[in-house]
């Protein structure tokens, strides 16, 4: 493992030197610029984020059944159309039932359970961590807008996917009986707790973006990882039945959750989909003032937002409110930065949080 490691930091650490290089020489190039772009977005129906920092003492929220969410980094230079950079990524699409969630707080807390009560068990994930290179091409023309076309390449670690599917019922204050059909990759197995050797796993993913802007109208539509594709070639995967027909108690007398397992403990190859996202925005412009409808839209969802924005000082202020997260957001837009904050709540109870931050330097 060490070795692994020592090689994997060599690897970056070339690849960062020449990027540096490259990096240098694109801004004695006249007309390239430097980008920097941070963009989070997340929304969780059963946990605010307080839960993060506090652990299972934090009440869960009554929201939707599914959680999901986005971080992408990127650094790098662009030229005459071109962008080159590095970046990482992180990607969240899990849905649950609200059964699950009660019956998995309430064992974690060891709460008095409701004797006879049947809990459907449901949790569907697809979670993924990656970094690598960027590559991007923007093509503009006078009257028909921009086109851009982003390609990644992308290695993997750290990963979540498949499904657990089964019931449970409480059958005493401190005990419960359950059944899981458990078909799930992984890099740490949450489950049965197997003991697995690291692996790693590359693809691609490809985003498209028009942009149309006119003296009234500002038009963008973003495709985030319209076709997509990391190979896992040993893939630590489990295909089983989970059940706790042997039971084992705590000092408390409460049942610990230790599922036996009935099925297969295999290593095999995963193609695993990165999930796909749509920003469609539409801006209606009269400076200093405009306002604005934008959409995005999930496996899950669609979040539409709507809000006004005012230019002042060669900056565009901008705040907006999102229905379905009931989030309000404040952002700023100059000639070379922009920053977005947006929130349902506070930030400890918030549900939904949206950041964007993003620079870009001319030579």
């Amino acid at each position: 493992m060490g070795i692994w490691k020592a090689s994997r930091f060599l690897v970056y650490l070339v690849r960062s030197l020449v990027f540096l290089n490259i990096l240098l020489a694109a801004c004695s190039i006249q007309a390239a610029s430097v980008f920097v772009k941070q963009e989070n977005w997340h929304y969780s129906g059963s946990t605010p984020l307080e839960f993060f920092d506090k652990g299972w003492s934090i009440e869960p929220v009554n929201g939707a059944d599914y959680s999901e969410g986005y971080s992408v980094s990127q650094t790098g230079v662009e030229h005459l159309g071109f962008r080159f950079g590095v970046i990482q990524k992180a990607e969240v699409s899990v849905s649950h039932s609200k059964d699950f969630i009660d019956l998995l707080y309430s064992i974690k807390r060891e709460d008095k359970l409701t004797i006879g009560r049947n809990y459907q068990l449901e949790i569907d994930a697809n979670v993924i961590r990656a970094t690598g290179l960027l590559f991007g091409y923007r093509y503009s023309t006078e009257n028909w807008g921009a086109i851009s076309v982003s390609y990644s390449q992308l290695e993997s670690t750290e990963f979540y996917y498949g499904s657990w599917k089964g019931h449970a019922q409480s059958i005493a204050e401190n005990d419960y009986d359950f059944r899981m059909d458990v078909d799930y990759y992984y890099q740490k197995d949450v489950l049965f707790d197997r003991k697995i050797e690291m692996t790693e796993g590359g693809g691609y993913t490809i985003d498209l973006e028009y942009r149309w802007e006119s003296d009234q109208l500002d038009i963008l539509l973003r495709l985030d990882n319209v076709t997509s594709k990391i190979v896992w070639p040993k893939a630590p995967h489990t295909k089983a039945v989970a059940d706790n027909n042997t039971k084992e108690y705590n000092e408390n007398g409460y049942v610990i959750f230790r599922p036996l397992l009935n099925g297969n403990e295999t290593n095999d190859v995963l193609a695993q989909q990165l999930p796909k996202r749509t920003f469609l925005n539409v801006d209606f412009v009269e400076l200093p003032q405009r306002l604005f409808v934008h959409l995005l839209c999930t496996p899950f969802n669609c979040y539409p937002k709507m809000g006004a924005g005012y230019s002042w000082r060669s900056s565009l202020y901008r705040v907006s409110y999102e229905p379905i997260t009931e989030s309000v957001g404040f952002g700023i837009e100059g000639n070379s930065f922009s920053g977005l904050l947006s929130l349902n709540n506070t930030p400890k109870r918030a549900t939904s949080v949206s950041v964007l931050l993003g620079l870009n330097l001319s030579f």
